[in-house]
């Protein structure tokens, strides 16, 4: 996955959250939903 600005033309709809198992530890990842569809990891 790209961790590129998104362009700025499609506004943040909500962030949602994926979980992943890093050293054994359970990490969330804050993902941003754009209202054009796409999504991008957030910062």
């Amino acid at each position: 996955m790209s961790n590129h600005t998104h362009n700025q033309q499609s506004h943040v709809v909500k962030i949602v959250y994926a979980k992943q198992i890093i050293n054994g530890r359970l990490e969330l990842i804050p993902f941003h939903l754009y209202a054009d569809g796409t999504l991008h990891r957030g910062e």
